[in-house]
């Protein structure tokens, strides 16, 4: 994965423009959308809590310096330099994943997207364990015995990556969906979710001094709710736009294939 993100800086840094070139400020109205594409980038909220169970020693999960932080701010830090460099690089032309922009005709680019794919490949059990393990456990294997419970684990995998291969080709821009996802799904479980539990949690013992911790929770629940009706409407109207005729195309310029840019998605 790191040589494959090598190889993408390789292409990145060269030919940069002056920066003035670059519009540094985008449209107000595509904020929403930028939020949603954010959210979901930064956050792994499927496997946070089964890596936390699953660790010899959990309290180190949590904390200033805990997996959980470090982890995110890594994820962060790569994010934004994907962002800015691939926006400096290619402008308005940005697209979705910036292995897009990568010539295709050159060894080194061909190279980054192997890499990249294998990373994929290689990482996808651990994005599925959750899902297979709720399936598994609380659906089909609750209360029964079967005679080949590993043959039955085998189809379900199966069957779980050949649903995300069939929603890849049915869905290949993946700007709009990831926007669909991060702003419907993930404001729900990251933000609004998380903040009503501890309102109700601490209902009867306390909210800290000048009850922070009220007001952290409203805010937390307010900016969950913009970016859940807003983003959601906003990426509902961009795949609308890509895979029908409801909503009239808009300009070049006002196409939402975020300036979100990541390493791959």
């Amino acid at each position: 994965m790191y040589t494959g993100l090598a190889a993408i800086f390789y292409f990145l840094f060269q030919d940069l423009p002056p920066i003035t070139d670059r519009k540094l400020v985008a449209d107000p109205w595509q904020l929403p959308l930028v939020f949603s594409i954010v959210l979901y980038a930064v956050t792994s909220v499927g496997v946070m809590l089964a890596i936390e169970s699953n660790m010899e020693k959990p309290q180190s999960f949590l904390g200033c310096c805990g997996l959980l932080n470090c982890s995110t701010a890594f994820i962060i830090v790569i994010n934004v330099i994907f962002g800015l460099i691939g926006y400096w690089r290619y402008g308005d032309k940005t697209r979705a994943s910036i292995s897009l922009n990568l010539p295709t005709n050159e060894t080194i680019s061909q190279y980054s997207k192997f890499a990249t794919a294998m990373s994929t490949f290689l990482t996808y059990p651990l994005a599925g364990f959750v899902t297979i393990d709720i399936i598994m456990n609380h659906y089909i294997l609750k209360d029964r015995k079967p005679k080949h419970p590993h043959m039955i684990e085998y189809t379900v995998r199966l069957l779980f990556v050949l649903l995300g291969t069939l929603n890849a080709m049915a869905l290949p821009y993946l700007g709009p969906l990831v926007a669909v996802v991060g702003a419907f799904c993930v404001s729900i479980i990251n933000l609004i979710f998380p903040a009503i539990i501890e309102l109700c949690l601490r209902y009867n013992v306390s909210y800290g001094l000048l009850k922070w911790r009220l007001y952290k929770n409203f805010l937390m629940i307010l900016a969950g709710s913009i970016i859940l009706f807003s983003g959601t409407y906003s990426a509902i109207r961009i795949m609308v736009r890509e895979y029908g005729t409801a909503f009239p195309r808009a300009p070049d310029n006002e196409y939402i294939e975020p300036n979100i840019t990541t390493p791959a998605e």
